[in-house]
């Protein structure tokens, strides 16, 4: 598995994954109209200028990716996702602690997760993460506000 910047080529790939992965929140939430579920191909070229995203990749194509932005001194952290058939084996962990290296300067990293998704919360607990609000997301879900400070 080799963990990289995606380029804009990779975007459909990664729209398609993300929304096979994104599948089992929306069941957990009995909601589909979820963001990652509803974003478009343009709107996702759009979030590319702005954004750092990484992809995991075998020889059978892209198989993870995570987002991640600067805002003043913290990283904002999103879309952390592992395909299905790959998950348990270490990727998102690793895409975790590689877009956390892509940015040295930040004071701090911030993710948000549904409320619901107690394996999400736990795997970000490990990571160094702790809750540190509860929230809605904009389409109503509940949502943890997450935050990992640096030094």
């Amino acid at each position: 598995m080799i963990i990289s910047i995606a380029n804009i080529d990779d975007l459909s790939g990664i729209l398609e994954l993300q929304k096979i992965a994104f599948l089992q929140e929306a069941r957990l939430y009995n909601n589909y109209n979820i963001q990652p579920l509803v974003q478009s191909l343009e709107e996702i070229k759009v979030e590319y200028k702005k954004t750092t995203i990484l992809k995991a990749e075998t020889e059978s194509g892209i198989i993870g990716s995570v987002r991640g932005n600067m805002k003043k001194n913290d990283c904002w952290v999103n879309k952390l996702m592992v395909h299905p058939d790959y998950q348990g084996r270490g990727i998102g962990k690793a895409l975790l602690l590689e877009i956390e290296k892509y940015f040295p300067q930040a004071k701090r990293f911030r993710l948000g997760t549904g409320a619901k998704s107690k394996n999400n919360i736990l795997f970000y607990e490990k990571a160094g993460y702790r809750i540190v609000k509860y929230d809605k997301f904009h389409d109503g879900i509940e949502a943890v506000l997450m935050e990992k400070t640096i030094g």
